[in-house]
């Protein structure tokens, strides 16, 4: 599985520079596509969206400093710069919240993130992030809530108590914002709304936490085969729309190649996440030269629907006037990216007739008739869809 050949010089380049550090192979062969001229208005443009302007900064000035046109080398030297400021104040912060925690006796585990750009890319300079994402049982998710309000930290959703309820039972997170306004805080109790599907729950992995180290300070991280789901899990969610998230993948599989893949895949089969986990190993094999050890290799190969995905990703990545995903796109993504006809058919159902928030927004109900919101949402979805 490596990049097609019809591909452009400057796509190739940009996806050479979409890891963490280059060896010597690949530092040649970036030095050979700068030497032919790269579009480097199209390099700078994308990087961005895709997230991945520190690692082109970084790889650039490693292999090729001489090759890179002086206002391309300043622009990419000014972003990094304040993307290492912003995220050493973001770690600062993360490490204050862990104090802050961990005093009053609860348990959370820091994902995402500065962790992830520590642990696995060996440095949090070389990832663009703006928030921090915390995972929280969900009994202590009201004493989280507490303790950051009371530290100046803005609740992003105001609910009522029937409202709170229900979206803790179908959702996944609370956003805060931090007393200055600079940053946000995502409290997750699951990794993934409720319709997204069962077997995606967050319980299962506080049994296999695994101690870790994080700038002097002893955390709870999670164990490396329950990260690789999450982070497969989650580029399908978002229809794998930035080359940062294949970059995640590709550089947890450089940092832990001594996974146990048959307890792995039989872990991924339990909870649905086969055809996530497939692709975005095809992904990370394809655009950025991972190596997949024969175990995945197989499995990868015998799913010809993360095939067809995989080249749908491909086909998007740098399509020009691309948007987000509309809904039914979105929909048919998740659809097809899950293996079992039972998964399927429920995201279908709890998507349809879960109401959310523009639900309780659009038609407000006293709180004795609330439930007829999981009447109202279908309708509403009819006529938003299909009568417009």
């Amino acid at each position: 599985m490596r990049n097609p050949p019809e591909r452009s010089i400057d796509v190739e380049s940009l996806l050479l520079c979409a890891r963490s550090r280059l060896d010597r192979e690949q530092s040649i062969r970036l030095r050979a596509l700068l030497e032919r001229g790269p579009d480097w208005r199209f390099l700078l443009r994308w990087a961005g969206p895709h997230g991945i302007l520190p690692l082109l900064g970084r790889n650039l000035e490693s292999a090729a400093p001489d090759l890179v046109p002086a206002a391309a080398r300043k622009f990419l030297r000014e972003r990094f710069e304040r993307n290492s400021h912003r995220n050493l104040f973001l770690t600062s912060e993360l490490l204050w919240l862990l104090d802050l925690f961990r005093a009053a006796g609860l348990c959370v585990v820091p994902f995402k993130g500065p962790v992830l750009a520590s642990s696995l890319y060996g440095d949090v300079a070389l990832r663009e992030f703006c928030d921090l994402d915390l995972l929280v049982r969900r009994r202590d998710v009201p004493e989280v809530r507490h303790l950051l309000m009371d530290r100046g930290y803005r609740p992003q959703l105001r609910l009522n108590r029937r409202e709170e309820a229900a979206y803790r039972r179908s959702r996944c997170e609370h956003g805060f914002t931090s007393p200055d306004g600079t940053y946000r805080i995502e409290v997750h109790w699951d990794f993934f709304p409720r319709y997204f599907g069962r077997g995606m729950e967050a319980e299962g992995v506080w049994r296999r936490l695994r101690p870790a180290t994080f700038f002097g300070r002893h955390i709870n991280a999670l164990a490396a085969p329950d990260l690789l789901i999450v982070l497969c899990a989650h580029g399908a969610k978002h229809l794998w729309e930035r080359i940062e998230w294949v970059c995640g993948v590709s550089e947890l599989l450089r940092a832990h190649p001594d996974l146990d893949w048959p307890a792995l895949w039989e872990e991924a089969d339990r909870r649905g996440a086969a055809r996530m986990l497939a692709l975005g190993l095809h992904l990370a094999s394809s655009c950025l030269d991972a190596r997949l050890p024969s175990e995945a290799e197989g499995r990868v190969a015998a799913d010809p629907v993360c095939r067809v995905l995989a080249r749908d990703v491909d086909a998007s990545l740098f399509r020009e006037g691309r948007t987000r995903a509309a809904g039914f796109h979105r929909a048919a993504f998740h659809l097809k990216v899950r293996e079992r006809l039972s998964d399927r058919v429920r995201y279908c159902l709890r998507l349809g007739l879960t109401p959310s928030i523009p639900d309780w927004k659009a038609i407000p109900l006293p709180p004795l008739l609330f439930p007829l919101h999981y009447v109202t949402r279908p309708l509403r979805l009819l006529a938003k869809y299909c009568l417009s």
